[in-house]
C-alpha cells in the first residue's frame, strides 16, 4: 500500500502543498497546481493508497479555507 502523507507542521501555502503531494506521487502524476488536478490524479491511482493529512488544524491555520477544500476532494476521491 502506497502512503502519501500531507503534514500541517511543513506546508505553509499552496505551493507548499503541491510541492509536497507531487515529490510522493509523481511530477507526471500531478499536472497541475490546484484542487481539480489533485482530484483527478487521485481517481486515477490503481494502487492501493491512503493519504493522511497530520495537524490539519496547523495546515488550517495557515491555508484557511483551502485546508477545507482540501478535506472535501480527498474525501470525494476515497468515497
Amino acid at each position: 500500500m502506497n502512503r502519501i502523507v500531507i503534514d500541517g507542521n511543513t506546508i505553509d501555502s499552496r505551493e507548499a502543498l503541491f510541492h509536497a503531494l507531487r515529490s510522493q506521487l509523481g511530477e507526471d502524476r500531478l499536472a497541475g497546481n490546484n484542487l481539480d488536478a489533485l482530484h483527478d490524479c487521485l481517481l486515477d491511482i490503481s494502487t492501493d493508497t491512503s493519504i493522511i493529512v497530520e495537524n490539519f488544524n496547523l495546515l488550517e491555520e495557515k491555508l484557511g479555507r483551502y485546508a477545507l477544500s482540501l478535506k472535501k476532494v480527498l474525501s470525494a476521491a476515497y468515497a
